[in-house]
């Protein structure tokens, strides 16, 4: 209960004490009234026998209608009161009730208000996490498409670099062309040989008188001859290969700062886009365009045809300083054979080296895709908990208009709490007021029964003196 409400002392014990006499006559207010047996009133009174009668016409009638008005009337207020106090304790119980009630709705509504802190705190955490995560994320997607940005610049100066060098090799490819026609023309001399050689042939059938001699001597040409048409044979394939090691000398320095931009490019570990593989002609290739005399070969290095008689002194010099030459083409061709081994080493170490620079720049385009698949995952989870903040926000929304309703709710039973209050201290004033009437009436009721005992006595005390003690009930007022 409230400490507002003043406590009274429950009186009705008091009040049941007296007694209640069956009575049918009309109150002070002209109602009449009609009390069962057990309501009535009785005393247990040692007296001699005599009849009701006597002690009825001993008491004036004034003062017994008086005091049947005076009982009836303390028994309706003794009603009143009873119902009043019922009434109140009820309404106690309902303030008490509707008090509990605000105390659990206010509970709830603490815990949830709680709740959904915590949850708008996680949720705000969660999100402040993903917007430094997507804040990292991009400055790393900036920084790798400025590093995009250098390698395609890087690519553009490689691609020129790369079309440099095939015009290079277009370049070289046009004197290979030449040399191939220069063989050619190598090979028409050849065929003169062979048609000179035919001729001594000729004569050497002709010539009789020196047969051996010449035989012998045209045998070894013939097989001179020969032997210098493999050798030149042999000098057209190394002049090719010659060739080729000039055209690899020439690559070699553009294939190194190639080499050094691969090896920076490795070292950056950057994508970029090349051109097509470098297209250098094969031994085959060459040798299907090459003929059978080289280039150095001229009409007036060609050995002269074969006289009819003998071959005099001066041929035969001429002849073996050809031989000299040609031991010397040898050994410059093996050397070129080695140098140009080397080159084509070199030039393959330096396409292997190409081809992982691709590799590493398309490992780094694969990584720059799942870049940006991640940062797109993010901007996806990022709605997500865009969404969830929302929905969030949304149900704190609700619960705080529910909130509004249950402390208007709280609000409405206050005022009806206090109006309750109010109609209870009414209710109080009105029972204290019955009761101080209550009090005066049972002291105006106990004088007036100390007055009726009193005569009671007397009466007894002369009917003791004529008639035997005997205690009896007697009922007053039947």
């Amino acid at each position: 209960m409230d400490k507002s409400t003043p406590k009274f002392q429950d009186n009705s014990e008091y009040f049941e004490n007296f007694p209640s006499p069956d009575i049918s006559s009309p109150d002070h207010l002209g109602n009449t009234t009609a009390n069962s047996d057990t309501n009535s009133l009785d005393w247990n009174v040692s007296s001699p026998l005599h009849n009701q009668s006597d002690f009825s016409n001993s008491i004036p009638s004034e003062l017994l209608v008086f005091v049947e008005r005076l009982q009836q009337e303390v028994h309706s207020l003794d009603r009143k009161c009873r119902e009043y106090q019922l009434y109140a304790e009820e309404s106690k119980l309902e303030m008490r009730n509707m008090e509990l009630e605000l105390e659990l709705n206010k509970q709830e509504l603490n815990r949830e208000r709680e709740e959904r802190k915590k949850e708008f705190s996680l949720a705000t955490d969660y999100r402040i996490e993903l917007e430094e995560k997507l804040a990292t994320t991009q400055g790393e997607v900036v920084q790798l498409e400025k590093k995009l940005v250098n390698i395609k610049k890087r690519d553009e100066k490689y691609k020129e670099r790369i079309h440099s060098l095939q015009k290079s090799l277009i370049e070289f490819q046009e004197q290979i062309k030449e040399l191939d026609v220069k063989v050619c023309e190598g090979d028409k001399c050849v065929n003169q040989l062979t048609t000179e050689r035919e001729q001594l042939i000729v004569d050497l059938e002709e010539a009789t008188n020196n047969a051996e001699c010449l035989a012998n001597q045209n045998q070894e040409l013939e097989l001179e001859v020969t032997w210098h048409k493999d050798e030149l044979i042999d000098t057209r394939e190394s002049l090719n290969h010659l060739q080729k090691q000039f055209e690899f000398e020439s690559l070699k320095q553009t294939v190194q700062s190639c080499a050094d931009e691969v090896s920076l490019l490795e070292e950056i570990g950057q994508d970029g886009i090349f051109g097509g593989p470098i297209h250098l002609q094969t031994d085959q290739e060459s040798a299907d365009e090459q003929t059978d005399i080289p280039e150095y070969m001229t009409p007036q290095m060609l050995p002269p045809a074969k006289p009819t008689g003998f071959i005099d002194a001066p041929k035969l010099e001429y002849l073996e300083q050809e031989v000299g030459r040609v031991s010397t083409l040898e050994e410059t061709i093996a050397s070129l054979m080695e140098q140009l081994d080397i080159a084509n080493s070199e030039c393959d170490d330096l396409h292997s080296e190409l081809f992982t620079s691709r590799a590493q720049v398309k490992l780094k385009e694969k990584e720059c895709v799942e870049m940006r698949d991640k940062l797109l995952e993010l901007d996806t989870d990022r709605d997500r908990m865009r969404n969830k903040i929302n929905k969030a926000r949304v149900k704190l929304s609700k619960v705080a208009n529910e909130k509004q309703m249950l402390e208007e709710r709280c609000s409405c039973y206050s005022n009806s709490l206090e109006e309750k209050r109010e109609e209870n201290l009414s209710l109080e004033r009105q029972l204290i007021s019955l009761i101080e009437q209550k009090i005066v009436l049972s002291e105006e009721i106990a004088a007036y029964e100390i007055d009726v005992s009193c005569l009671l006595k007397s009466n007894i005390n002369k009917k003791l003196q004529t008639e035997e003690h005997k205690p009896r009930k007697i009922k007053w007022f039947s």
